[in-house]
């Protein structure tokens, strides 16, 4: 057979190698994902760039590295992944979600309200969206508002711990004490070891002159690790 033949049919081969030993998009993103359920933030990252790398319009991807980012606590580089996650696919909520959150934890609460309405607008059946804007629109003292949105959530998952005990915050900033007392009893049935939910209720019931019954509650709390309940107790209970 022929040299220069025989040569070229090595190159084709080793061409054709080298192809099926390159991992596929989805491959790659399972590898990425795999990772990030692992908290393993730059591992996944290595992947995501190397899909980005390959494809720079993958808009899902973008959203993954945003993620990673947003676990490192870098908020800024969260947002800016996740607005080109949006460029690429504005149908598509989690991007909106995302960078809601990074605005959140960067008190930038005006972008952070905007991206949630957004992402609730696409996508208006996800609990955690109305929890997240309802911790938001709190902070913009919008109580009220943030109530529906805790009412809401709650009629998704009524069952959800932590959303009640954020309704019962919000129900003592509006005053409404038989509200929060209900939701906290609530939560403590559902969660028997959340400490902050053992305290708040016991400060509901020693302002109610319950002391008996607010002591209980925060030697409870206090035996789940709450500093505040220790205080309590040394400044009002034997």
């Amino acid at each position: 057979m022929n040299r220069q033949f025989l040569s070229g049919l090595s190159y084709l081969f080793a061409i054709i190698f080298l192809a099926s030993c390159s991992p596929s998009t989805d491959e790659m993103m399972g590898e990425a994902r795999k990772y990030l359920n692992e908290e393993n933030t730059g591992e996944a990252k290595k992947w995501l760039d190397r899909i980005i790398e390959k494809d720079p319009e993958n808009a899902i991807a973008y959203n993954m590295r945003a993620v990673a980012f947003f676990m490192e606590e870098q908020y800024g580089r969260t947002v800016e992944d996740c607005s080109k996650a949006i460029a690429l696919a504005p149908q598509e909520y989690k991007a909106f979600y995302n960078r809601g959150n990074a605005y959140r934890e960067q008190q930038n609460w005006t972008k952070a309200l905007e991206d949630y309405n957004e992402a609730i607008k696409l996508k208006p059946n996800v609990e955690d969206l109305y929890n997240n804007r309802a911790f938001v629109l709190v902070e913009l003292k919008n109580y009220e508002q943030a109530l529906k949105d805790y009412n809401f959530a709650l009629e998704m998952n009524a069952d959800n711990a932590g959303i009640l005990y954020n309704r019962a915050q919000v129900a003592l900033k509006m005053g409404q004490e038989d509200a929060a007392r209900e939701d906290l009893e609530r939560v403590i049935m559902k969660d028997q070891g959340h400490a902050e939910a053992h305290f708040l209720l016991g400060m509901i019931e020693y302002l109610a002159e319950n002391q008996e019954r607010a002591c209980q509650l925060w030697r409870r709390a206090a035996n789940l690790g709450s500093e505040e309940a220790k205080e309590k107790l040394t400044a009002f209970c034997n």
